[in-house]
């Protein structure tokens, strides 16, 4: 995994480092000691998870959060009163550590970000042809209703969708990862319709938030990938009972 701390405390990066050669040599860490520090760090760079300081020389986590997905943020602060737990939760983050003196929370860290490691491995060694399930199985009885089962139209609006549906999904994620939210949204918009149309309801509901949440693809930019790829995913399993599909009309 690739980690991001941001921590203006030379003593506590020091710490920090010490620690990571020792219990987590397998991660890979980089170092940043402002927003502005961060903002250039996670230029050109894909990282797993951003471990964060509340204050900052030049700011606070809020204004780090303007350039990344607040779920990919673990915060951690010498501070811990109820209302800045409840600022970070009203932020999207759903980590947070108390950095006591005795730095008994980096082994709380490390069991957090090991299970985080654990999860991302296991998500890639799942295979990819895993048998449709109800939510990505076609559902193509409104299409056969809507043209009373005439086969010729129903197999045309298919083939359509097959051949165009792959190159209109590459062009959504080009656009997620160039961060262009107008692009974003007239795709997404277009994409949803034709799942729609298809019965591909789970992915239809992801397009559909890519669709109400455009404006936030830099914000919550790996939220975005991911669920893109989940799509890209979905369609593929769903590719292969269409195929079947038009062999049967």
């Amino acid at each position: 995994m690739k980690l991001l701390l941001l921590e203006d405390d030379l003593v506590d990066q020091m710490a920090f480092k010490r620690w990571m050669a020792k219990e987590l040599s397998a991660c890979h860490l980089s170092i940043a000691s402002s927003i502005e520090e961060g903002k250039t760090s996670i230029q050109g760079n894909d990282f797993d998870l951003f471990i964060c300081d509340f204050f900052l020389p030049d700011g606070d986590i809020s204004d780090f959060l303007k350039w990344v997905d607040p779920a990919q943020v673990i915060c951690i602060s010498g501070i811990s009163d109820p209302k800045q737990l409840q600022r970070i939760k009203t932020l999207g983050i759903n980590q947070f550590f108390f950095k006591d003196p005795q730095l008994n929370y980096l082994q709380q860290l490390k069991n957090h970000i090991l299970y985080l490691n654990k999860a991302k491995q296991e998500k890639k060694t799942t295979p990819s042809t895993a048998p449709l399930s109800s939510s990505t199985k076609p559902q193509l009885e409104h299409l056969k209703k809507t043209f009373d089962n005439n086969p010729a139209p129903i197999k045309d609006i298919i083939q359509i969708f097959l051949e165009q549906t792959p190159e209109q999904l590459a062009a959504l994620k080009k656009a997620v990862l160039e961060k262009t939210p107008k692009t974003c949204h007239a795709l997404a918009h277009r994409l949803k319709s034709n799942f729609r149309m298809m019965g591909l309801h789970k992915s239809m509901k992801k397009l559909e938030e890519i669709e109400g949440t455009y404006s936030d693809v830099a914000k919550k930019h790996q939220h975005f990938i991911n669920m893109v790829e989940e799509i890209q995913a979905e369609a593929q399993l769903a590719y292969q009972s269409l195929h079947k599909e038009l062999e049967t009309l």
